[in-house]
C-alpha cells in the first residue's frame, strides 16, 4: 500500500513504514526534511585531513585552516590578507 503525504506551511506530519516481517520505521517529515531515529555513535575517525595532522589552538569563529609546516593550523580572521588586490 502506497500512501502520498503532502505538507505545505510549517505543518508536521508522521509517517510509518512498516515492511513485511520486520520491524517498524518511524520518519517525521518537517518543514526542512525528514527526521528519523539517531543511530549509535560510530568510532572516532582520525585527526587528519589528507592525511596531515589537524593542530587547532585557541579556536575562533571565522578562523580558517591552512596548510602550514605540513599540519593543518587555524588561523585568525585578522591575520589574512587579500593579496593586494582590493
Amino acid at each position: 500500500m502506497n500512501e502520498v503525504v503532502i505538507a505545505a506551511g510549517s505543518i508536521e506530519a508522521s509517517v510509518e513504514i512498516k515492511p513485511i516481517d520486520q520491524a517498524s520505521i518511524e520518519l517525521g517529515l518537517t518543514n526542512i526534511g525528514i527526521r528519523g531515529p539517531v543511530g549509535p555513535v560510530g568510532p572516532a575517525g582520525p585527526n587528519e585531513i589528507g592525511g596531515f595532522p589537524v593542530v587547532l589552538n585557541s579556536a575562533q569563529e571565522n578562523d580558517t585552516l591552512q596548510l602550514k609546516s605540513w599540519a593543518w593550523k587555524n588561523i585568525p580572521q585578522e591575520s589574512l590578507t587579500d593579496g593586494g588586490n582590493f
